[in-house]
């Protein structure tokens, strides 16, 4: 019974502790996705995706990912492995999809930017 209360309390204690962090909470989505869009991260237009807006409660932090995919049929393949690297070549294996990737990190209690990033990625077609 000792251990039920205490339980009971860790839980009720834990959740109200989130619940203060939400409600101090001040940049709101549409100001997370106009600093995003200021500095070039939340892509709306047509070659991009929907871009992914998240509220990360614990982190406190907005994150905001846009990706885009093509289809490429030159150039060479990037590949982990060094040697598929040299041999993989797009015009041999159907083309390639290319992935880019921007991400921006936005502090939501002061409207800070924690992190940017950008990544491309390059996959072969095999089929």
């Amino acid at each position: 019974m000792k251990h039920l209360f205490f339980l009971l309390f860790f839980v009720l204690t834990t959740s109200i502790a989130i619940a203060q962090n939400t409600d101090k909470i001040i940049v709101t989505e549409q100001v997370a996705i106009k600093l995003a869009t200021k500095k070039g991260y939340y892509q709306k237009d047509s070659s991009w995706l929907e871009p992914a807006v998240v509220l990360d409660t614990i982190a406190q932090q907005w994150i905001i990912t846009s990706t885009k995919l093509m289809h490429v049929k030159r150039g060479k393949c990037y590949l982990k492995n060094t040697k598929a690297k040299d041999d993989c070549n797009c015009k041999n294996t159907n083309g390639c999809t290319d992935r880019i990737t921007k991400q921006i990190k936005i502090n939501a209690l002061t409207g800070c930017i924690i992190e940017k990033s950008k990544n491309k990625e390059r996959f072969p077609n095999y089929e």
